[in-house]
């Protein structure tokens, strides 16, 4: 296997693990319903709220989440802004993932294609951080 074979595999193993990471966040709305019915009186999930009695960047997008199912893109909002945002790049990155998850479509890509994937994902992690620093100056 040439070493260019052997990177494209190496992404397909890759997308693979981030469709489970994907996969577990499109589950964790659904987790937290079956909390909040096994414990009526509430559970704080957030560890943000829990230690710091403050609100994280992410508060709100489980709520916002089930009523972005819902439809309801203005309720989403207002439980937090990024919320359809993030449900769509959720559902866009799943899509990607699964297609680029097959081998034969993987080795049919140009090698530059890998590379643009970690940029635009290092690239989102750097608005998120700069997004929670904004968010922590306000909230504190």
């Amino acid at each position: 296997m040439s070493a260019t074979e052997e990177h494209m595999e190496n992404y397909c193993r890759f997308n693979r693990g981030a469709l489970i990471l994907l996969g577990a966040c499109l589950a964790w709305p659904f987790v937290a319903l079956l909390l909040m019915w096994i414990f009526p009186d509430g559970v704080q999930t957030c560890g943000s709220i829990r230690w710091f009695n403050k609100p994280c960047p992410m508060c709100g997008l489980t709520r916002g989440f089930l009523q972005f199912l819902r439809g309801d893109f203005a309720g989403a909002t207002g439980f937090n802004p990024l919320t359809v945002p993030l449900s769509i790049f959720l559902f866009v990155e799943i899509v990607a993932r699964s297609v680029l998850s097959i081998r034969s479509i993987a080795h049919a890509l140009p090698e530059s294609v890998p590379e643009l994937d970690r940029l635009l994902h290092i690239g989102l992690a750097c608005a998120y951080v700069i997004y929670a620093l904004r968010f922590y100056a306000v909230a504190w």
